[in-house]
């Protein structure tokens, strides 16, 4: 039972690069998407409702909010127009 969060941050870090692979902006895509972000919030609120808090969860936590991010930035990115002056 204590882990549970962890397993759920290591779900959404697999989750995170099969995002990579499907074409955004899909029903799948956003269902994955959508998967990862509630992965997000409910691994914490596990691991402080079973008392499973520990150093190791707090660090798959940060990277898979790291991966997470980087797939959405990679995927959206080249998409998304964004002016010369908001870069520099």
């Amino acid at each position: 039972m204590k882990s549970i969060p962890n397993i759920i941050s290591i779900f959404r870090m697999l989750l995170s690069v099969i995002l990579l692979f499907l074409k955004p902006f899909t029903l799948l895509f956003w269902i994955v998407y959508s998967l990862c972000g509630f992965s997000d919030i409910i691994d914490g609120y596990i691991a402080r409702k079973t008392n499973s808090t520990s150093k190791l969860g707090s660090l798959l936590d940060s990277i898979g909010d790291i991966v997470f991010m980087s797939s959405a930035i990679i995927v959206f990115l080249p998409i998304i127009w964004i002016p010369i002056k908001m870069l520099i």
